[in-house]
């Protein structure tokens, strides 16, 4: 029996109300955790928002002086 595509694995993990589902490995990262409700890898998700909340925390410093 062929894998089943990451399609079907994020379909199944809806189906059971998964809010994360193991899936094809992200590029950047080992890791293959990817969010049911857009596909997107979570730790690249995590980095991408650390590092907007930097930006708007260097924003605010400059700002405030």
């Amino acid at each position: 029996m062929p894998d089943p595509s990451e399609y079907e694995l994020r379909l199944e993990a809806a189906k059971r109300g998964e809010k994360r589902y193991v899936g094809k490995p992200c590029l950047e990262h080992a890791n293959a955790k990817r969010y049911t409700s857009n596909g997107a890898c979570v730790e690249c998700t995590r980095v991408r928002r650390e590092g907007r909340h930097d930006e708007i925390r260097e924003l605010l410093k400059r700002n405030a002086t």
